[in-house]
């Protein structure tokens, strides 16, 4: 029993590097060391005398998700079934059917002779609600929407500089075109660009749009939020790619996973959404700012009673505030302050301000609000 110990430890300790070379984007370390990893625990079954439960399911399950990994999706497939064929305990069970339609649904993201250009994603969907060619037109319909409005604020918030080449301003993404759909499940490609009109790659960045938005999709899939935290510091940008994420995400049920597949390179990228809404958590909304008062002091050189709130602008040096008035308060102030040198007691909310009182600096005259 040492020996299988020592092989699955072993095997255990270079998945864990194989993971963390994933994640770096070092593809094919993460492949070696998977493959390593695959022979340990291969070593470590052939060490049992006999098939003793758990330990034998255990063991198979193991070896089969390593095989998932490093993409030998066959060797993943026999490793699954011979322990069902077996008598595995129901939970080992239930999860080497998890990793045999983990494997199945690979190969529907598969291209399979179908050519995408880099502006091109296939999404592939299966589960309840889909049979070979045919998807529940809400199940498909919401993940299609939401893929594309979460490539279109991918493309809205990424810097300039990665967005268009040569300095040229960049283009907006589009509403997708969408392919017939393909019996791999339920697949279609997605365009987002016009195939009517001349594509010009150094206008658009799609294809660094698609990257980002996988690498976003991965990151989610792997529960590894605070990388996107690190990702994506902006509050309101990260609350609404979760958002989005969570109505392309499987629920469980109906949908059992959702696949991506785009080809760089002439290699196909591939990524397998099995984690179901539920467990994506929200953002929670950022704290209220705390209210302090403030006083501030310059010349009143600006007013504005056709917004939505009265305005009032406080000028001193290169520095102006915009402070805002109570209601019915304007031209008392404007008529008796204008272009004077004021004293302004405001509360300060963030950077928002209202106005308490106000007096010119100079003559002592107040105005209680």
């Amino acid at each position: 029993m040492s020996a299988i110990n020592e092989f699955h430890n072993k095997a255990m300790d270079l998945s864990e590097l194989a993971f963390m070379a994933r994640m770096r984007g070092d593809n094919e370390k993460a492949v070696a060391l998977f493959s390593d990893a695959l022979d340990a625990e291969l070593s470590a079954i052939a060490a049992l005398d006999e098939p003793i439960e758990p330990t034998f399911s255990v063991l198979h399950r193991s070896a089969g998700t390593i095989a998932f990994h490093c993409g030998q999706l066959r060797k993943a497939e026999q490793l699954a079934a011979a322990a069902l064929a077996k008598d595995p305990p129901p939970e080992i069970a239930e999860e080497l059917r998890d990793l045999m339609e983990q494997v199945t649904f690979k190969r529907h993201l598969e291209l399979k002779g179908i050519t995408l250009s880099e502006d091109e994603l296939q999404m592939s969907l299966s589960g309840r609600e889909v049979d070979l060619g045919l998807v529940s037109l809400g199940e498909f319909w919401k993940r299609a929407n939401s893929s594309s409005r979460l490539v279109r604020s991918i493309s809205e918030h990424m810097p300039k500089s990665k967005h268009a080449e040569r300095g040229r301003a960049k283009a907006s993404i589009k509403e997708p075109f969408i392919s017939v759909p393909r019996a791999a499940s339920f697949a279609v490609t997605l365009k987002f660009t016009n195939p009517n009109q001349p594509f010009f790659p150094d206008m658009l960045n799609v294809s660094g749009i698609l990257d980002e938005f996988m690498d976003l999709v991965e990151l989610v899939n792997g529960s590894k939020i605070a990388d996107i935290r690190d990702k994506i510091p902006d509050s309101d940008y990260l609350r609404d790619i979760l958002g989005l994420v969570r109505k392309i995400a499987p629920d469980g049920n109906r949908i059992n996973q959702v696949g991506f597949t785009l080809i760089r390179g002439g290699n196909e990228r591939s990524v397998s959404f099995i984690r179901p809404t539920q467990e994506i958590p929200t953002l929670p909304a950022d704290p209220a700012p705390e209210s302090e008062s403030v006083e501030l002091t310059g010349v009143l050189r600006f007013a504005d009673a056709t917004s939505a709130k009265d305005q009032i602008k406080v000028v001193s040096g290169s520095t102006s505030i915009r402070i805002d008035v109570p209601e019915g308060k304007m031209n008392n102030i404007v008529n008796s302050m204008w272009d004077s040198q004021v004293i302004v007691d405001c509360v300060k909310t963030g950077n928002h301000y209202v106005l308490e009182d106000i007096q010119k600096e100079s003559s002592g005259s107040q105005l209680l609000i």
